[in-house]
């Protein structure tokens, strides 16, 4: 076990305990609200975008800026009401006998969501870093977790791409 290991552990723990406070459904909630702003915040955008540039006189502003802005707007409109909702109902489920199972399940996704964090950013690392600079092949090589995690990704990728074919 090395430090590259104790990093992903504390990650790991840190995902758990948050989930574990958050409970299921908010944790659910914020990454789904992540997943569908990063989706849908361009098709938002381009509407508001095209309408500002109608009613924006002169050039006063760039297009580029007022893109930004819209994206930015979009972005944070998507997560700001799916969260809203997300808090509705964990706050109906604080109300049922349910609440445990919300716990439970809650520190699962949040350790899932770190693991699957953890794994994206290994496989970009070892995709820009081919001669291993950032993350040495010792490090990687000696890492019990290491190879564990960045697999998670590869795997669970084509699940989803068959998934959603059907």
């Amino acid at each position: 076990m090395n430090w590259l290991d104790i990093l992903i552990i504390i990650c790991m723990a840190a995902g758990l305990i948050k989930g574990l406070f958050d409970g299921f459904v908010k944790r659910a909630v914020s990454f789904i609200a992540l997943i569908a702003a990063i989706f849908l915040a361009g098709q938002i955008a381009v509407p508001s975008r095209n309408f500002l540039l109608n009613h924006v006189t002169g050039n006063a502003v760039s297009p580029l800026i007022i893109s930004g802005i819209c994206y930015v707007l979009a972005f944070v409109l998507i997560i700001v009401l799916i969260t809203l909702l997300g808090k509705l109902i964990s706050l109906a489920i604080k109300m049922t006998p349910a609440r445990p199972l919300d716990i439970l399940l809650g520190g699962l996704l949040g350790c899932f969501i770190w693991i699957l964090s953890l794994s994206i950013l290994f496989n970009v690392f070892s995709a820009f870093d081919v001669n291993a600079m950032l993350l040495s092949q010792s490090t990687q090589e000696k890492s019990i977790l290491y190879s564990k995690v960045k697999g998670v990704v590869p795997t669970v990728y084509p699940l989803l791409k068959d998934y959603f074919k059907k």
